[in-house]
């Protein structure tokens, strides 16, 4: 458990949630991991009578009590950033048993028992962007309702540190990033969609 569900519901009912459409949980880490997750579900739901969403990595729908904990919500976004295990490494740093293979494999597992409405999340970088054609079978084995390419903007440093987790100003001495150019994500938006036949939604231009 990383924060008692009575915590969660306390700090809920001190914050204006009624004007909200949705009740997004994501938390500083992944909420998967949260042994009391479908209890929450459950108490956000009951206080606030508003569709739940949920956030995950993915790396832990393996697990069926997971899967069936997740279940309880509106909509699930799974992230999947890369096509091979390689840029997986890469981009996402996982432990090393974790698999695009076993990730995809997991998704398509909770999908078959899963009610509700799921996305998929892509971080589209320069390292990604130009792998439309290895995304493309990926995401039409899973099915999902919609496909959410996520545009970082920020820089990230070299190292990862605890210190700065959630301390973006930390980051202004670090390494560069390249924003891709409009034409980059429309390229990738346009061949995913006709390959797949499923919605690709991107973040507004600022």
């Amino acid at each position: 458990m990383w924060v008692p569900t009575d915590r969660v519901i306390a700090d809920l009912r001190k914050v204006d949630w009624r004007d909200c459409d949705v009740i997004t949980i994501s938390g500083n880490g992944e909420p998967t991991l949260a042994s009391n997750l479908g209890e929450v579900i459950k108490a956000v739901r009951a206080l606030t009578k508003k569709p739940i969403v949920v956030l995950t990595n993915g790396s832990m729908l393996n697990v069926p009590a997971v899967r069936k904990d997740l279940s309880l919500a509106d909509h699930v976004s799974c992230k999947l950033d890369a096509p091979s295990d390689e840029l997986l490494s890469t981009l996402n740093r996982p432990i090393n048993e974790l698999t695009v293979d076993g990730l995809v494999d997991s998704i398509i597992a909770f999908r078959s028992e899963f009610k509700g409405e799921l996305s998929l999340q892509t971080m589209l970088l320069p390292a990604n962007a130009a792998k439309s054609a290895e995304f493309i079978p990926l995401y039409k084995s899973i099915k999902p309702d919609e496909i959410h390419l996520n545009l970082p903007s920020r820089a990230f440093p070299d190292l990862w540190r605890p210190e700065l987790r959630g301390d973006h100003k930390a980051f202004s001495n670090e390494r560069a990033f390249r924003m891709l150019q409009p034409a980059e994500v429309a390229k990738f938006k346009k061949d995913v969609e006709k390959g797949t036949k499923v919605k690709v939604r991107i973040p507004p231009a600022a």
